[in-house]
This record gives C-alpha cells, structure tokens and sequence, in this order.
C-alpha cells in the first residue's frame, strides 16, 4: 500500500487553506460582499470531494446527504490524526425551486487521507463514500396538499458554511438541491370543515367548528386492486407496471400451469393486453426509468448504511398519497472482509406515491440500516475500507439470498466505504457520556469536554473552550465479546450532597438491520437492564440519566454475571459536570431612566452585564426597528471572558433612523452547555429594556403595553 506525502501530492491552496482565508478570507473570491481583493478564485472545486445525493429518511425523519471523498490525500493526515471534517449545511426551500430558504443548521462527518488500494475484484477502493445526517421537522400538510419543498445542501470542506446565507458558494465543495416529500399528517376536523360547503358546515352540530384540532383518524387504506389501477392509469402508465403484482408469480417455478389461468382470466375480464404485458415484463430488467439509487455511503457516526434514491415519474407506484400507494424496497449487502462474498445484512421499505406536481428531478428519499461494525473496526493504523451494495426494488423485495439478482424495477448500486477506527474492548467500558467519547471528556477532574471533543453521532466538534451537560444524558458502552456479564446497572452520586444510588430508566435500542427502536425496561427490583450484544443494540446505549440538580456528578457501572451474582463496581466514578442555569443577563439605560422618555436625535447610553462560568456568546436585538448600536466591548463567539460587567452600549437614534414609537433594547446571552446529549446553542438568558421616542417638543404621551407603549400625538 503507497504511502503518500501531503507536502508533494497537494496544491498549496488545498494544503495551507486555513491559513490563507485567516490572512485574507476573501483569498479565493467567494465573500463577495468583502472589501478584501481575492488572491486566486476558486469556487465549488469539488477535484476531492463532492456531493452526491440528499434525501428524507421519512421513517426517522433526517436529511442525509452522501458524499464521495475521491483522492488518497489532501485531508490534514491519516486516521491517527485528527484529519479535516466536510460540513453540510442544510436549507429548506419555501416551495418546488425554493424562492426563499431557511437555515437548518449543519452536520459533519471526519475524513483523513486513506491510501489507495484495490479490492479483490481489482477496483479501487475509491471514492469513499461517508452521509452526513442532519435531524428534520417541518410543517406537515394533508395528503391532499403534497408537500415538496426543495433542500439545498452546501458542502464545504474544513469551514463551517456560514449561517443564512443559502447563496455561499464554497472554495472545496459544492451546492446541491433536491426536493423531498414531506410526509402527510394526520387528518383533523378542521381539515373536513375546510373542504365541504359552507352551507353544509353550518348545518354540524356545534361541537365540529368548537374542536377543529381533534384527529380524524381513517382507517389504513388498502391497496388499490388491478381494475382499480387500470381505469386510474388508463394509458398513462404501461400494464406491465400497474400489474406487475399480479403477473410477477407468472415467472416463479413453483407456479403450476393451472395457477397461470386465474391471473390471464382477470386481465381478459378487464380488457388488458396479458399476452402483452407478460411479454413486456419478460423483457424489462433493472428498469430505471422510474425509481432510481443515486448514492450508497456509510453514516460514521451513528454507524448505519444509508442508500438515497430518486422517484422519476408522476405516476406508476399505485396510487396518490390519499392512496396506501406501494412500496420500494432496498436490500443491504456488505464484503466486510474483502473476498467478493455477499453477506446480508437488511432490507428496509420505504413508501411512495403518485405525485402530480412531480418536479422536474423528481423526489429524494432515503432508506437507512444501522449495522454492527465491532467485528470489521481495526487500529487506525491500519484503515479498513470495505465493500457494501444496495439493491432497490419497486414494490417487491429484493432477493435475500442472491445479492447479484437484478430487480425489474430498480437498480444496484456498489460503494467502498470506510470502517471506523477501533479496538477490542477488554473490560466493561464507558464509551461515551452525553454524546461526547469518554476519552474526550475530563472524567477525572472538572467533568466538563476536552479541547479535542467532537459529537458521536453529529460528528461536529464540541467548544473547544469546554462544555457541561444538562438534560438526558446517554450513556454508551460495552463489553468483550466473551464476556460473561449479562445485566448492568447505573449507579449516581453527587459527593457530600447525594448518595449513591441505581438509576432506573428505560432505554430504546436498534438492533443491527431494524429501522426501529426496541424499548427495554429495566427490572422492578434493582433497576438491572440486560446486557445486548452489539448485533442487538447496534449503538451500544446502556443508559438515560436525568440528573435531578446541578453538580458535579459521578457515575460508574455494577454488573451480574450469568448466574446472577453481582461483580462488583467494575468501572471506576467518572465526573460529570451537570449545569441547570442559564447566564445572567441585565441592561440598563444610563442616559435617562429605564422605561423613560428619549427625543428623538438622541444618543441613548446604557451599561450591561453578562455572566456565566461557562458563557458561549451574547447579542443584542431592538425592537421594532433594526439595530444600529454601538457596543463596548464588541461581543465575540470565541471571547474567553467568564464574565461581562458593565460594558457600555451606544444607540444614536439618528444613525439608526428611529421615528417616535416605543422600543426595548435586550441583551441575549448562550452557554455552552451540551443538552440532551446533541449539539445547540446551550442554555440561554435574556434581559431587556423599554424606553420611548418621542417627537422634539412633544408632550402628549399615551401609555401603552409593549414595545409599542408610546403612541405620539402631534
């Protein structure tokens, strides 16, 4: 395997990028509302890494983008390196082309130089391919109304994209945009109301328009039977598609002679060309032209293959959304250990539907299958990159037994993909607490996240300033394979104020190839939870702790053996700093009294403060009106001061073009504290404060509630 030399194989403005845009951000041209003058323009280069597909996982409601990583080098170092991350930030359009966009937020995936290689049917193993998961809720509508939004992906190497701002083209990467189906809501009253006659709503009983948010559920519909799909296809869509159910056991050996007359008498009685459509099916194979994959990648974090594919018709899949509509299946296959032999791992379905206003690069989905990665992990040292294939097929699935069996409808998609470093486990181990790897965390001392501390699953890096934790804390682990432990069991304390004592949460795993989660209850007496291997719960979650109050906690694990007998506290107390408070906020007028009455040409002075241990950033806001302040010192989001104590803030009334109204100044301030074990913005504090313009030599004020208290009176 060669070795590569990042200093010989990679352009300077690959290799020192962040150094150049720290000089001059403007370096490549693609600030383009920077007075900088740009050095060498480079924008969506995508010579290393590129986006392929996004698409809506409905079942768990995510954004997945896959992307595919092209070159051995050019990455910041091998997999015992820290390496570079690749950034995906997501926006959701307003409708198909998306005229206005709002920001989602961002997820990342860790990507390292990985020398080249062949696998053992002598294809490199290149590109690789990583998805980037991103968690997704948006208004949902009725089926009657598709929802369809466009997404737009930024992929950008080693810079986060910045916020709102949809337009950003990035120096290493590339902007994508897809459109998703957002699925349909549950019915309610309101929605009946809304679509029958006025006349006929007034004559309900009263008790409809009193309670127009109550559910109307219906009951599961069914699927449409062949005469049904006949007369709604009619020659829009070809008999050997609306019927292939029907005709598709034609082709089975196990289907006699005799078998074969029922179906041809049911398409004769509905006047449908059989011997057509029989011949039609016959020679149709691996057909994309209306469902197609178009990406295969592995999730590194959360350790699941997701494969994206693309709906290409307006219709052909049995029905509308109103409809039960039929089902494309995608069957995972893996050559964990490069010997060009398939092994099965899943196969997960998805559903889809007649969409009329299908746009025109049709709908994005995706189907998911977390899987067991322990036995393929290796050092870092030694890169593990491995085979996986995906088979789609429309409305029946895939063979299990046969990973190179062409579906009729659908395709098969290969993808190398890169294992996750590890090692055996030799002892019962914390792996990782409130989302952060344990070895990223000072469990020894201040129970707060390391400079070097990323997300597990996000795959975002954690403030490298430090973090406390608050909310539900997951708690990950494991065990030797040979292990003889089969229950565990939390233990808490918070020293000189709580004594020890178990916790009894239940917990939800994903077994390897489930799409959904399996509840497990711990035991009413004890609080014991079963030990699961990692094929049974594939992300290796042995707790929810809900810390009671703040603290610096510790926690540590007892475990039983087979036989029942406890083995004793087998991991030692880990700290865990747990914050419930938010920062402390306050402003002030200085200039006049708060509340008080300012002429407008004014300057407006006032002093503020902001405190917390563990203070991310603070902004200010005016309302109405847009602000123009001047502020003392000028806040940041890496200030490293615990601590702001009247600092002086400045608001001319004329540079700010304020007319006479009622205002409030506030001050917003954010922690850093990781809640519910996934990344945000921390716990956030506020203080704000009201005064009122008014017009030079007016006197006539009027009290009024709000921002809007003075109403003036010339």
């Amino acid at each position: 395997m060669p070795l590569y030399d990042e200093q010989d194989e990679v352009p300077s403005t690959r290799l020192h990028f962040r150094k150049l845009i720290a000089v001059n951000p403007n370096y490549f041209g693609n600030l383009p509302s920077s007075d900088l003058e740009p050095i060498e323009v480079i924008k969506n280069n995508t010579s290393y890494e590129a986006l392929t597909c996004i698409g809506l996982n409905q079942a768990s409601s995510q954004l997945e983008a896959t992307i595919a990583i092209k070159l051995p080098v050019g990455f910041g170092g091998t997999l015992c390196t820290q390496g570079t991350l690749e950034y995906v930030r997501f926006y959701l359009g307003d409708g198909l082309a998306g005229s206005t966009f709002t920001d989602l937020g961002y997820a990342a995936a860790p990507v390292h130089n990985i020398p080249n290689a062949n696998d053992c049917s002598k294809q490199i193993e290149k590109p690789l391919y990583y998805t980037i998961t991103l968690p997704f809720t948006t208004a949902q509508s009725i089926c009657v109304f598709p929802n369809l939004p466009v997404v737009r992906g930024i992929l950008s190497w080693n810079v986060i994209p910045p916020q709102n701002d949809p337009t950003w083209q990035p120096v290493w990467g590339q902007v994508v945009d897809q459109n998703i189906q957002i699925t349909p809501r549950l019915w309610k009253i309101i929605d009946i109301l809304n679509l029958l006659p006025k006349d006929v709503v007034s004559k309900l009983p009263p008790q409809f328009a009193e309670n127009p948010e109550i559910p109307f559920p219906l009951p599961t519909a069914a699927p449409l039977e062949l005469g049904s799909l006949a007369t709604l296809y009619k020659d829009s869509v070809p008999p050997h598609r609306f019927g292939f159910l029907s005709l598709q056991n034609l082709f089975s050996a196990s289907m006699s002679q005799q078998e074969m007359l029922a179906p041809q008498k049911i398409w004769s009685g509905l006047k449908l060309d059989f011997a057509g459509a029989v011949k039609s099916l016959a020679e149709t194979s691996g057909s994309t032209s209306y469902e197609q994959l178009c990406s295969l990648g592995l999730d590194y974090g959360r350790e699941t293959l997701v494969a994206s594919f693309r709906i290409k018709q307006t219709s052909g899949y049995s029905g509308s959304l109103c409809t039960a509509g039929s089902d494309e299946y995608v069957t995972f296959w893996t050559d964990w250990d490069n010997t060009c032999e398939w092994s099965y791992l899943g196969t997960v379905a998805v559903s889809v539907h007649d969409i009329s206003n299908l746009p025109t690069d049709g709908l994005s989905f995706s189907a998911a299958l977390p899987v067991d990665l322990s036995a393929a992990a290796r050092s870092c040292e030694l890169p593990k990159v491995a085979k996986v294939r995906a088979v789609l097929s429309w409305a029946t699935p895939p063979s299990t037994t046969d990973a190179n069996a062409v579906p009729v409808w659908g395709n098969i998609v290969d993808a190398h993909v890169q294992i996750p470093p590890g090692s055996p486990l030799t002892d019962f181990t914390i792996t990782s607490i409130g989302g952060i790897r344990t070895q990223e965390i000072d469990t020894a001392n201040t129970g707060v996240t390391l400079a070097s501390a990323y997300f597990v699953y996000a795959q975002t890096p954690a403030d490298a300033r430090g973090c406390p934790f608050a909310g539900n804390i997951v708690i990950t682990g494991g065990a030797p394979p040979a292990s003889q432990f089969s229950q565990y069991r939390l233990w808490t304390q918070l020293p000189g104020v709580i004594a020890p004592s178990w916790v009894a949460s239940p917990i939800e795993v994903f077994a390897s190839g489930q799409t959904q989660p399996t509840p497990v209850i711990p035991t009413a007496t004890g609080g014991w939870l079963p030990f699961l291997t990692s094929t049974q719960n594939t992300f290796m979650i042995l707790s929810n702790w809900q810390p009671p109050v703040a603290g610096l906690w510790q926690i540590a694990f007892e475990v039983q053996n087979s036989a029942g007998v406890a083995s004793g506290q087998p991991t030692a107390w880990s700290n865990i700093l747990i914050k419930t408070s938010s920062p402390f906020c306050s402003i002030d007028l200085t200039s006049s009294s708060n509340c008080g009455d300012i002429p407008v040409g004014a300057k407006i002075t006032g002093d503020y403060t902001v405190t917390d241990p563990y203070l991310n950033f603070y902004s200010f806001d005016l309302e109405p009106g847009a602000l123009s302040i001047d502020i003392q010192p000028v806040p940041s989001s890496t200030d490293t001061k615990l601590s702001i104590t009247n600092g002086a803030w400045i608001l001319d009334t004329t540079k700010a073009g304020l007319k006479p109204c009622g205002y409030v100044v506030s001050v917003s301030a954010w922690d850093r504290t990781i809640q519910n074990s996934a990344p945000g913005p921390g716990k956030q504090g506020f203080a704000d404060q009201g005064f009122c313009l008014i017009a030079a030599g007016s006197s006539n004020v009027k009290e009024m509630a709000g921002w809007d208290r003075c109403e003036i009176v010339e």
